[in-house]
Order: C-alpha cells, then sequence, then structure tokens
C-alpha cells in the first residue's frame, strides 16, 4: 500500500511538472523568434461579387489571393505574385512592388530612385526613368496608360503607350513643391500614410488635380548630423505656433493642352486646402478649407466646365474641426456622405451637392467612427462604439435612418460587406481572443469562423491574465483601462504598477482587442502589473467630453492619470513606492508632467522623444488644440514641463535622437538645461541621428534599455 502511494505521489508530481506552462523569452518578444503564439491569417481583399471574395495569403514568401464561395466553400488561386516572378530580372525576384494595380496586372518596381514597369498581360519588363533624382509616389492612372510621379518637386507622368516620359511643372526647388506636400500638411493634414504625395488622378484619366507648396515663408530649423569630422545641417521647413505656414495652391492639370487651372489658394489667408474627391463622372471635383483658428470648415464643389466654385457645407465648432478624410459620393454624384462629429458625437451626414442636408444617422449613444460601404440597395455600413465603450462594432443603416448593430460579440470588429448585404467578413479579436476571420451571414444572424490566428503553441504559454475596467476621475467620468497582471498573481503580494500611456486627443489606446506584440504581457512576466488608462481626451466619449481638452494640454489629461495612480496605490496589492509610467511622444509628454507636476503619485518615469513645451512643437497639431500662444499664453504656461522641472523628485529617465525632425531635439536640450540648472538628478539616453522613435539597432539597444530601466528601479529580475 505504501509503494502504490509513493508512485501515486510521483505520478501526481509528473502530471503537475508536465502541466507547468511555459514563460515567455526576450528573444520571442523583442526579436520576433520562434515559437509564435500567433500566426498570420489571411487578409480580406474585397468581394468579387455577392457570392466570391477574395483573400490574400503569403505563402513561401510571396503574395497570391485566394477566390472563395461563399456557399459552397470551394476555393481556388485567384492570383498568384510568384507565379510572375520568373518574368522578372533575377534583381527584381525578391522585390516586392510598390504598386499594384486592382486587377493584379500591372506593377510598379522602384530601385535606386528609378521606377519600372512590368505587364502580366504582355509579359513585359521595362525601366522607365534613369535620373540622378529619386521618383516619388509613381501611381497608376484609372486607365493604367499613365504613371504620375514627382521628381526634383516637379510632377512628371510617362506615356505607358508613347514609351515617353513628360514633365508637366517646372518650377520645382527646394522651397517649391508640385504634387509633394510641405513637412507639416504631410504630419498633421494628409498624414504620413500619403508619403508626401498631393496629387490626384481624375477619373477619365485626363487630369491630374495637385497642391503646390511654396515653404519660402516658413521658418527654416536646423538639425545637426553628428557623422563625419565636421557633421553637416540638414534644414526643415517647420512652422512653430504662430508661425507663417507654407503657401498653398490647388491646380487642376489638363494632360493634353498642359494647362493648369488654378481653383484656390492661401496667398494672403490665414487658411488650410487639402483632402480632395472627384466626383465619379470626373466632372465636379471636391476639396477642403479650414481656417488656420481650425473651428471653421467648407466643402466646396468645383464645376469643371463652367469654373464655378460653391460651398456646399459648413461646420463651425467652438472647439476644432477634423478635416473629413473619406468623403463618399452617391446617387450618380448628386450627394456626398461622410462623418462628422459636431453634434457631439461621430454620425454621418448626406448632403446633395446642391448643399442641402437629406439624412443624417446615428444614435445619441452611438459614436460612428467610420463609412464601410454601401450595398446595392443603398444600405450603409459603418464602423462605431456605444459612448464609453472600448469595443468597436459594424453597423447599419436602412434609408430611414433606423440603425441596426451587426456584430453582437464584445472586441473589435473590422469588416467587408458584400454587395448585395448578405455577408460580412469580419475580422474579429478581443482582450483574450487572438484575432479570427469570422464570415457574418447578415440574414441569418449565422458567423462562422474561417481562420483562427492563434497558434498550435499559444496554450503552451502562461500569459497575465487581462482585465478590462473603468476608473472614476475626479469629475465623476468612468476612465477606460486595461491591466494585465503577473502569472500566478496574488492579492497578498505587493507589486510595482507601470503605466504605459499616450495621451493626445483622439487617441485611444484601451481597446478591446488582442495585443499581438507581446511586450506588456513580458514586462507582467517580470512581476508587474502593466496599466493602460485612456483619459477623457482619448475620444470614448465623443466629441464633446474630448473638446474639453482646447486650449487645455497638459491639464485636464494629467489629472485623468494623476486620478488614476491614486485609485492604483489603493489597491492592497500595489507597492505605492513603485508607481511607474512611460511613453513615447505626446505620452513622453505626459510622462515629463507626471515626473514634475504630478510626482506625489508617480514614483518613476521613461519618456521617450517628448514634446516639453508646446511652444516647440508644430503650429498645424498644436494651434488645433491651443490655439495660437498670443490668443492663449496662460494654456501656454500651465502645460509647459519646463514650469514643473522644480518639482521632480522621481527616478526619471529622457531618450531622444538628435535628427527627430517631428519633435525637435531642441525639446529635450531645454528641459535638460533647466533640470540641470535646478540640480536635479535624471538619466538621458540620447541616439545619435535618429529621427522620430528609434530604427533598427538603435530600436533594439532602447528596447534592452528601457527593459533593465524597469528591472532595476522595480528591483525584479527574470
Amino acid at each position: 500500500m505504501k509503494k502504490i502511494f509513493t508512485l501515486t505521489l510521483v505520478f501526481l508530481s509528473f502530471i503537475s511538472l508536465s502541466a507547468q506552462k511555459e514563460k515567455l523569452t526576450f528573444e520571442q518578444v523583442f526579436q520576433f523568434a520562434p515559437p509564435r503564439l500567433t500566426k498570420q491569417i489571411p487578409t480580406p481583399v474585397k468581394w468579387l461579387d455577392g457570392k466570391n471574395y477574395l483573400l490574400s495569403e503569403r505563402k513561401s514568401g510571396a503574395i497570391r489571393y485566394i477566390k472563395t464561395n461563399v456557399e459552397t466553400g470551394e476555393k481556388e488561386v485567384f492570383f498568384d505574385y510568384s507565379e510572375i516572378k520568373d518574368a522578372l530580372p533575377a534583381e527584381f525576384q525578391s522585390l516586392s512592388p510598390t504598386v499594384k494595380s486592382k486587377d493584379f496586372l500591372h506593377y510598379i518596381y522602384e530601385k535606386k530612385g528609378d521606377i519600372y514597369y512590368f505587364s502580366v498581360e504582355d509579359n513585359f519588363f521595362k525601366r522607365l526613368t534613369a535620373t540622378a533624382g529619386e521618383e516619388k509616389n509613381p501611381t497608376f492612372s484609372p486607365d493604367y496608360k499613365y504613371i504620375a510621379y514627382t521628381l526634383n518637386n516637379n510632377l512628371y507622368v510617362y506615356d505607358l503607350d508613347k514609351k515617353l516620359s513628360i514633365q508637366l511643372t517646372n518650377d520645382g526647388s527646394e522651397t517649391i513643391k508640385n504634387g509633394y506636400s510641405s513637412w507639416v500638411y504631410n504630419e498633421e493634414i494628409l498624414g504620413r500614410s500619403s508619403h508626401y504625395k498631393a496629387f490626384y488622378w481624375s477619373p477619365d484619366s485626363r487630369k491630374l488635380a495637385y497642391l503646390k507648396f511654396d515653404d519660402s515663408p516658413v521658418p527654416r530649423f536646423p538639425l545637426f548630423n553628428a557623422n563625419g569630422v565636421h557633421g553637416s545641417l540638414e534644414w526643415e521647413y517647420y512652422p512653430y505656433p504662430g508661425d507663417k505656414n507654407p503657401i498653398v495652391r490647388l491646380g487642376i492639370l489638363n494632360l493634353e493642352t498642359k494647362q493648369i487651372t488654378w481653383i484656390d489658394s492661401t496667398v494672403n489667408e490665414d487658411k488650410y486646402i487639402a483632402w480632395v474627391f472627384w466626383s465619379p463622372s470626373g466632372k465636379n471635383l471636391l476639396y477642403e478649407e479650414v481656417n488656420r483658428g481650425q473651428d471653421h470648415l467648407k466643402f466646396h464643389l468645383v464645376d469643371l466646365k463652367t469654373g464655378n466654385n460653391k460651398i456646399i457645407y459648413k461646420e463651425h465648432q467652438k472647439s476644432w474641426v477634423d478635416f473629413k478624410e473619406d468623403i463618399r459620393f452617391a446617387d450618380n454624384g448628386k450627394s456626398i456622405f461622410f462623418v462628422s462629429d459636431f453634434q457631439g458625437r461621430g454620425r454621418v451626414y448626406n448632403y446633395s451637392t446642391k448643399g442641402k442636408l437629406l439624412r443624417s444617422f446615428g444614435k445619441k449613444k452611438t459614436n460612428i467612427t467610420k463609412i464601410i460601404s454601401f450595398d446595392n440597395s443603398g444600405k450603409i455600413y459603418c464602423e462605431g462604439f456605444p459612448l464609453g465603450s472600448t469595443d468597436n462594432f459594424i453597423y447599419r443603416f436602412d434609408k430611414r435612418g433606423r440603425e441596426k448593430q451587426l456584430t453582437k460579440d464584445k472586441g473589435y470588429h473590422r469588416g467587408v460587406v458584400s454587395p448585395d448585404g448578405n455577408f460580412i467578413l469580419d475580422t474579429y479579436s478581443n482582450i483574450s481572443r487572438p484575432s479570427e476571420l469570422l464570415l457574418l451571414n447578415v440574414k441569418k444572424s449565422g458567423t462562422k469562423v474561417l481562420f483562427d490566428s492563434k497558434s498550435a503553441d499559444f496554450d503552451k504559454f502562461e500569459l497575465g491574465k487581462t482585465e478590462l475596467f473603468y476608473i472614476p476621475n475626479r469629475n465623476g467620468l468612468k476612465l477606460p483601462a486595461k491591466w494585465i497582471l503577473p502569472p500566478g498573481f496574488s492579492k497578498d503580494k505587493k507589486y510595482p504598477a507601470l503605466f504605459s500611456i499616450y495621451g493626445g486627443p483622439g487617441t485611444p489606446i484601451v481597446k478591446n482587442r488582442f495585443a499581438r506584440w507581446l511586450k506588456d504581457y513580458y514586462y507582467a512576466q517580470l512581476g508587474m502589473i502593466v496599466i493602460n488608462v485612456d483619459n477623457r481626451g482619448a475620444g470614448h466619449y465623443g466629441k464633446k467630453v474630448l473638446a474639453q481638452m482646447h486650449r487645455n494640454l497638459g491639464k485636464y489629461d494629467l489629472d485623468d492619470f494623476i486620478d488614476a495612480a491614486k485609485w492604483i496605490k489603493k489597491q492592497p496589492f500595489v507597492d505605492s513606492t513603485r508607481i511607474g509610467i512611460t511613453g513615447g511622444s505626446y505620452g513622453g509628454y505626459i510622462t515629463l508632467l507626471a515626473l514634475t507636476r504630478g510626482a506625489d503619485q508617480f514614483t518613476h518615469g521613461l519618456a521617450e522623444f517628448a514634446v516639453t513645451d508646446w511652444r516647440l512643437y508644430d503650429d498645424i497639431y498644436t494651434e488645433r488644440y491651443m490655439d495660437e500662444p498670443s490668443e492663449n499664453p496662460k494654456g501656454y504656461e500651465y502645460g509647459s514641463v519646463m514650469n514643473y522641472a522644480d518639482k521632480l523628485k522621481g527616478a526619471l529617465k529622457i531618450t531622444a535622437g538628435t535628427l527627430d525632425d517631428n519633435v525637435h531635439y531642441q525639446n529635450t536640450l531645454q528641459l535638460v538645461d533647466k533640470l540641470q540648472n535646478l540640480g536635479k538628478h535624471f538619466e538621458l539616453m540620447i541616439y545619435p541621428n535618429e529621427r522620430h522613435g528609434y530604427r533598427s539597432i538603435k530600436w533594439f539597444h532602447a528596447v534592452k534599455e528601457n527593459l533593465n530601466f524597469w528591472k532595476t528601479k522595480f528591483n525584479l529580475s527574470e
């Protein structure tokens, strides 16, 4: 009996040991080494019709497109990119195309600044340019007969039939940019995804609308490159709050006549013009105008036949307005749809091209953020969320404006809708469930899992428990929060807490979706509670609450994080002597404020490439929220980290790149100077010649150094 009992104990011990889950390794998380906990799933491309959809997937390093029948599940390879590789010269076979056509028959490649063209139909490969400069943003015309691009700040087209490059503008220079954006427009209006592109093909491929920038009025800022013996200066046209902006003109260039018709200009006017949309017929062009104070928005509709330019929509907000990045023409070009938040939350608006409001959609408690598509019957599909939620759902509106939430499970849903509206390809995840591709049958309310990104190794690893909850601020608003608890968490222990934040207006980070990068899980594994909190300005409660940030950057946002720190310190399992905070850019700014104005609550901080004074950041972003310094001097003073430097008492580390063209190194230098003059202790890590955020080797160095900072300060070991 004793022998049997002993064997039983040994067997049970063996089961216990074998069931013990593995821990994440540094190499897995930061070097992306195997085993991977998630795998890539196919990406929905589009519906070919009401019965067949197209997915893209990567196989053996090459992209291929799979056509699938929604009813039978039958699959076939629609296009396999690997099949065309053999037709390419050897040095291009390992390159991905810069541009590919929607029908997968036309490709543009770039190499050493020159562009190359490949036609699948003709099995034809040709080098199109051979210049000393760099051709940028090559873009097919809708009929694939031309490629437009910019070179040395001039606009060109390449005629594929005539095998001829045609220069369309001739005055490009260091300051004059045709179809290529000024830095501040690219960063704050057109967006980084535009890659400075500022030209737009007409549907008939006969015209190019483009923005022409003149940076000559804009002050230049010197960026010092430390390479070589003598170093060098890189000059950047960068307007600070109150400075002069680039002069911008909107023109339409006729490819046949080479004539330019100027539509609008900011000459002698403090305003911004951008976001060009062609009507489906190409007879009309819509563009947007925002005044310098960024509280008035106008839509201009241009009749290209008559030259008539009329305003069809106006919007005014007491705080600020945003450019509408997605305007959809409908009803054969007779009306437009767009999303606006001027009523305090995101709603869909339908205006005629004569300027009359036809319809508006959206319940009082729903915040619509994005139009997805229309179906054949005119129903409109959108993304959005209930006010205060961390979820993202897909909604449908019929012609009478009746709203229906099509996705029910809490989490994050991104959809591609079939033309008849009967099916939705839904990319879905939640905080504990990695991404899945679902097929939603709208009529039958049924859901089928097509692909699951969860790998076979996922359940072998012990990840910290992730929870979503809310933290009340001093005004009674519930702040969305998420934390990852250390594996084996016990309420009887004391854990340090690390706030990982951003904080900028309209930029939430607390979302009910799975994080593919496992950094926060790794940090929690070390023995700390990693917590994300969104302040009132993140956008969860719509524009009505978000607008409190107006003229107050650094005030209410930090107040909310201070309230969150007070709340977490009251938890019996939290060590109040180890309350850390970290973030980059705006998150770095909040971190610096937390260790100074909020020093009574935060004990440790790591701030990366941070703004330190809003007078040192670009004017479009800053004035949107703060107005000009002369209009809001108290707001600028209150929001400056410099004015609280004397309050620093915790452990602070600052990192910055010396060639940061976004948040200039000047921000860090001025704060460092202030702290040194005050005799304050802090740590500093400089990354020579790095931009905004770090790349490659420097990124890996930053990752290790940041990790060591928290391990040392929080007295943790792996």
